[in-house]
């Protein structure tokens, strides 16, 4: 009877009571501290707000370009996904390239290559990502001011009162495969002799380290377009034709300058005479670009490729007044004309001709 008893007054102790009002206040106090969890989202920054608000609209963006019906319920916090069933899909994407890029270049000691990099990504902890790339070809094509400047390049000069000499060429850019139209005439002011007529184009590439120094200048390589001389090491002049012979002209070198529209006995005829000599060429540029590379001038490719157009002579003066003291005969000089041309992409050469 005595433990009854003794149950019966704790059951109705005040300090039996007090047990779960302090459980009932426990329970307040985590709800509290929950309720303080939850106020987090609340006390973002304005910037993270402005910076999740951009992830909202960039994917609206996504979605609407591919116009997919996405799911924009965030209240459970779930990305946006969209269930692509079997079959082809196909989106035409444009992605703009910033004017100052550089563009593609191989060369020997440096190459600027691009790449597009395609990525998927599917939902699932154990699911891997869809990825895919391929290289992909990048020109630089003149804008309208870099085309403004077309006109001729003329040069005009005489040498030492024995030899005036006019070259025009048309237009200073060129594509790789195209020609560079050249007229050049001879104009002697005395008994002079021309032994070699040469056109060539020096193409000349500076490797840049990152703090715009020259770390590297490889050797000048050089790209024939004319040459007309005598064969052998000794050969005589080839202007003016001193032969009598008939067939004098077709024999010489200068016969290869000759053009269709050309009247053969009227060009003979003028380059036997004292001049004006005149003669007019298209010159084939190389039709690759393992032969020849564009000019580039943009130095965040860290690769500054420029041309020069060389035009020259080989003569020899009417008077004795340089005269080989060994060899008795007179020197020969080198008249050398050099011209700065931009050299195109071919891609921008096959482009335009294709739309032609």
């Amino acid at each position: 009877m005595s433990s009854v008893f003794l149950g019966a007054v704790r059951s109705s102790s005040p300090v039996g009571e007090k047990s779960p009002v302090r459980n009932h206040n426990v329970d307040e106090e985590r709800t509290r501290r929950g309720r303080t969890k939850e106020k987090r989202v609340d006390l973002l920054t304005p910037s993270a707000k402005r910076a999740h608000s951009r992830e909202r609209s960039t994917l609206s963006k996504i979605g609407d370009m591919l116009k997919l019906d996405l799911d924009h319920d965030h209240s459970h916090g779930e990305p946006h996904w969209k269930e692509f069933k079997k079959g082809t899909y196909t989106y035409p994407i444009a992605f703009a390239i910033p004017a100052n890029s550089p563009p593609t270049i191989l060369c020997d000691y440096g190459t600027v290559t691009w790449r597009l990099r395609a990525t998927v990504h599917r939902p699932g902890a154990f699911k891997s990502k869809y990825a895919a790339h391929r290289e992909v070809m990048v020109i630089t094509s003149p804008t309208d001011e870099d085309t403004e400047d077309t006109e001729n390049i003329i040069v005009e000069r005489h040498w030492d009162q024995q030899l005036q000499y006019l070259i025009s060429i048309s237009g200073r850019s060129f594509y790789i495969g195209g020609t560079i139209p050249i007229t050049f005439t001879l104009m002697p002011l005395a008994k002079m002799k021309v032994h070699r007529i040469s056109i060539f184009i020096e193409e000349r590439i500076d490797y840049y380290t990152n703090m715009k120094r020259i770390a590297r200048t490889d050797p000048i390589s050089r790209t024939d377009l004319l040459s007309v001389r005598e064969p052998g090491k000794n050969a005589g002049h080839i202007l003016p034709l001193d032969s009598n012979d008939v067939d004098a002209f077709k024999n010489s070198p200068l016969y290869a300058l000759v053009t269709p529209d050309d009247d053969v006995s009227e060009m003979a005829s003028e380059l036997m005479g004292p001049g004006p000599w005149t003669f007019h060429q298209d010159l084939q540029l190389p039709i690759s670009c393992s032969l020849i590379h564009f000019t580039n001038k943009n130095r965040r490719s860290n690769m500054i490729i420029t041309h020069q157009l060389k035009f020259v002579m080989r003569v020899e003066r009417g008077d004795d007044l340089h005269v080989d003291a060994k060899t008795g005969k007179r020197k020969l000089f080198d008249i050398v004309i050099q011209a700065p041309i931009t050299i195109l992409s071919v891609s921008l050469f096959i482009s335009s001709f294709s739309m032609s």
